[in-house]
């Protein structure tokens, strides 16, 4: 197997290509970005993910968790959002980029709350992370393994996490639902896909290898050590799960008219 990384845009450059090719061969390892929010992110997207691309299984997920500078004084999501709302419009929040997961999950939470914060887009977590524990930015919804050492030395304080359940890595902190925000789970994922072009027999045997070889215990193993939950989820449920991203990440752009930077 050849790995050929095409970033840019998102993950729609290299999303696009994959979604074009016609060799038989070509497979691509998306992120949930450029199959579920780029269509209603972006006017002129390339491809088409239900038109162009076909599932083969998803792979894995992350919960996101909701981080302040230890200079906000909350300690919960409660203390936090009374905060905000005492201060309309002085706050500031990072993101990776207008329509990224964290983007979204946080815009969801203010539009459900009633909160005002500035939106400080960056091109990457790196500088997103430096500048927060600098104090220039107070508060973001980041990947776990984005901030995880900063929040174990107290540069940055975790106050809820986006999944169904607590994480591994921070049973500390309450989920979301915990702190009394139903219906707001969300996740990092990523799966594999073919390009529309691929006969159906070649993507079924990858699908059934793909999933066969999420369940193996040394791969599930090595994927939850470094902060995912293995899922292995075959085709047809993974394209139910994707219309179900879709609409609800879809509908939230467009009522909020969001716009990719």
């Amino acid at each position: 197997m050849v790995v050929d990384n095409r970033p840019g845009a998102g993950g729609n450059i290299g999303t696009d290509m994959a979604a074009k090719a016609t060799d038989g061969h070509t497979i691509c390892l998306s992120i949930n970005g450029p199959i579920t929010t780029a269509p209603a992110l972006y006017r002129n997207l390339p491809y088409d993910p239900q038109r162009d691309l076909r599932p083969i299984a998803m792979a894995v997920r992350a919960p996101q968790l909701l981080v302040v500078t230890p200079g906000v004084p909350a300690r919960s999501l409660a203390e936090f959002f009374a905060y905000v709302r005492a201060n309309p419009g002085r706050l500031s929040f990072a993101s990776v980029g207008a329509g990224s997961g964290g983007h979204l999950a946080m815009v969801e939470l203010m539009a459900r709350e009633g909160l005002r914060m500035e939106h400080v887009p960056y091109r990457g977590f790196p500088q997103a992370v430096l500048d927060m524990v600098a104090g220039r930015i107070e508060t973001m919804v980041v990947t776990i393994g984005a901030v995880l050492p900063q929040v174990r030395d107290g540069q940055l304080i975790a106050l809820a996490c986006t999944g169904e359940h607590r994480a591994a890595e921070m049973p500390d902190v309450p989920t979301l639902a915990e702190a009394g925000i139903k219906d707001a789970t969300s996740y990092g994922w990523s799966g594999l896909f073919a390009p529309a072009s691929m006969p159906e027999p070649h993507r079924a045997r990858l699908e059934a290898l793909a999933v066969a070889g999420f369940r193996k215990p040394q791969v599930r193993q090595a994927l939850e050590n470094i902060g995912f939950e293995v899922m292995g989820l075959p085709s047809q449920d993974f394209a139910r799960f994707i219309a179900a991203e879709t609409e609800r990440w879809g509908s939230l752009i467009r009522k909020l008219d969001i716009q990719a930077d």
